[in-house]
């Protein structure tokens, strides 16, 4: 007896309304049924939800793929798949459609990834499974058609929206109150007005705390559930609310209107409306809202709030958000990120948030955390502040760069003495004469052509074609060269302006230090096994004159087609440099020639 395919079966309704619970139990009934008609095939499990499919973050998916030996991520615009290393659970995972699987974004990768752990995705719509070689090229092409659809269906949707927004303001008020306000309805229009004359001097106060007094969203809440307010949910105010409060432009007598134009509208997708564009965001004046506080109140608590990560509550600017940018973990290559502990600002291996699954041999999954320490925030910043005081550092990047710069103007110098040598650089002209004397010569011959042989005339003629043909090619030759060099020279120009672009006179603060720096590699000083201490790291600083400039360099002159010979570089090492009159001489050849 053969052996049966196991089968898993996933099914998804897009929201948790209650009308969708009859088409979700009639979904997984159906499936039950569906696959027990297939004598080859064994139901192993049924995965079933009420989650959008815009995203991959759902339970029921995400516990799928792990069964199947694969961990799928999301970024922007497509899924990236991590191979787990564990044996799949079942062979074969039956859906509905290709958008039971995802309605915005390209599937193919999870496809190609599950086909390698040798698990086939069933289509039952169309009958087709990527298990059979033959109906790969249909799947891929159904799955195109449907992320087209979905693409066009966002934009005609928001195009509406957007339309809408500018016609009537009263469109995207939402159906929850802004917290303050009440409303009333008169000949088909919303109007909105504060409650009382107490709840709009608080929440003017509250704004006033915000963005003068240096008060966080957290103080700000007590301080409304100190007088007596409650939220929406009717618990205490929370961050989150005041965030969306001073977000608000209703507060200041405004709507928010979205500016969507046709590469936002194909590229935004489902980005929450907060983190759009500056440029796309209007506000516009609504003469049926009371506004509670002036624009200018407004305009600067969003302003305080953009530059929550460049000041802290005293005024004094930081750079906490950059350490997150250039802290690499030694253990497991991932970035550091920044985080609180006890009221300090420390910065963790992202991976002790976002942690690794592993296959025990016993078949369960454990969670494996990065063994990196914290760092605190204080300890960062002496360490930066004592690289600019010792000077070590900045002194070695001086040396690297003004290296490099030396290196590429004997370099550049060393290409135009091997040209000027090499070649004749009054050869093109040469050749050019020569094609017009043989020209002539074929215009006199046939201006003698009546006192001639035909035949001794065709076979001058095709004699001096010949030559001239010859010629061109030579002249061809010559000039394809002349422009290597010319390319060669502009490339090598290219990289002196780009190097010199890191030169600096002085270095006073960590701030200015940091461009200079593309990553600070993090090792824990503590064994493996053995708890991390708090700031027990070494740091080890990689300089942009390491990697970022290195790399520039030596793309750039492996793409030059014309090349020094080994004489140049035995030269170089011994530091034979060219002399000041030697370069100026080589410029005016060259200067006279171009």
């Amino acid at each position: 007896m053969s052996k049966k395919m196991r089968v898993v079966v996933y099914c998804r309704v897009s929201t948790k309304d209650e009308s969708q619970d009859l088409s979700f139990e009639t979904q997984k009934q159906y499936y039950e049924d569906y696959v027990k008609s297939f004598s080859d095939w064994e139901l192993v499990n049924i995965y079933a939800e009420k989650v959008s499919g815009t995203t991959v973050k759902r339970p029921e998916f995400q516990k799928m793929m792990l069964e199947a030996g694969i961990e799928v991520f999301q970024s922007e615009d497509e899924f990236k798949v991590k191979d787990l290393k564990t044996k799949p659970n079942f062979d074969l995972i039956v859906v509905k459609d290709e958008k039971r699987f995802s309605r915005t974004l390209d599937v193919s990768p999870i496809l190609k990834a599950l086909s390698k752990k040798g698990v086939g995705v069933f289509f039952e719509n169309i009958g087709k499974s990527t298990l059979e070689v033959s109906d790969i090229l249909t799947i891929n092409m159904l799955l195109s058609v449907a992320d087209n659809f979905s693409k066009s269906l966002s934009k005609n949707l928001k195009s509406s929206i957007n339309r809408n927004q500018r016609l009537d303001p009263h469109y995207n008020l939402g159906h929850k109150l802004p917290f303050g306000f009440n409303c009333k309805k008169e000949n088909g229009r919303t109007y909105l007005f504060p409650i009382n004359e107490q709840i709009k001097n608080d929440v003017i106060e509250m704004f006033e705390l915000y963005a003068y007094h240096n008060y966080g969203f957290r103080r700000c809440a007590n301080f409304l559930s100190d007088k007596g307010y409650r939220s929406s949910y009717d618990c205490q105010m929370q961050q989150s609310q005041i965030e969306r409060i001073i977000r608000n432009p209703v507060y200041m007598g405004c709507i928010r209107v979205y500016n969507h134009n046709e590469q936002t509208l194909n590229t935004l997708g489902h980005k929450k409306a907060k983190y759009l564009p500056e440029e796309m965001v209007d506000y516009v004046e609504c003469k049926d809202i009371t506004p509670i506080i002036s624009k200018e109140l407004w305009y600067k608590a969003n302003e305080v709030l953009k530059g929550k990560d460049l000041f802290n509550r005293r005024g004094v600017k930081t750079v906490q958000n950059i350490y997150s940018k250039l802290l690499i973990c030694n253990c497991c290559g991932n970035i550091f990120v920044k985080t609180n502990k006890r009221d300090e600002n420390v910065f963790i291996c992202k991976s002790k948030r976002k942690v690794a699954i592993e296959d025990t041999k016993r078949g369960k999954f454990k969670k494996i955390y990065c063994r990196n320490a914290y760092i605190n925030q204080d300890y960062l910043d002496d360490f930066f502040d004592n690289q600019v005081k010792d000077g070590t550092f900045i002194n070695e990047f001086k040396n690297k760069v003004n290296g490099y710069c030396e290196y590429l103007t004997f370099y550049k110098y060393a290409l135009i003495e091997t040209f000027l040598q090499e070649r004749d650089y009054n050869l093109i002209s040469e050749l050019n004469n020569k094609i017009i004397q043989l020209k002539n010569k074929q215009d006199e011959i046939l201006d003698l052509f009546e006192n001639l042989p035909k035949e001794v005339v065709e076979r001058k003629i095709l004699k001096l074609d010949e030559e001239i043909k010859s010629i061109k090619k030579e002249l061809d030759n010559a000039e394809f060269t002349f422009s290597d060099f010319k390319e060669a020279i502009n490339s090598i120009e290219y990289l002196l302006k780009y190097v010199n672009s890191f030169k600096f006179e002085s270095i006073k603060t960590r701030e200015e230090l940091f461009p200079l720096i593309d990553q600070v590699l993090v090792t824990p000083l503590n064994d493996e096994g053995v708890k991390p201490t708090r700031n027990g790291v070494e740091l080890r600083i990689f300089s942009k004159a390491e990697t970022e400039i290195e790399t520039e360099i030596f793309e750039n002159l492996n793409n030059i087609k014309i090349s020094i010979s080994d004489e140049y570089n035995t030269k170089w090492n011994n530091q034979e440099l060219f002399s000041i009159e030697q370069m100026d001489s080589m410029d005016l050849q060259i200067g006279e020639l171009i």
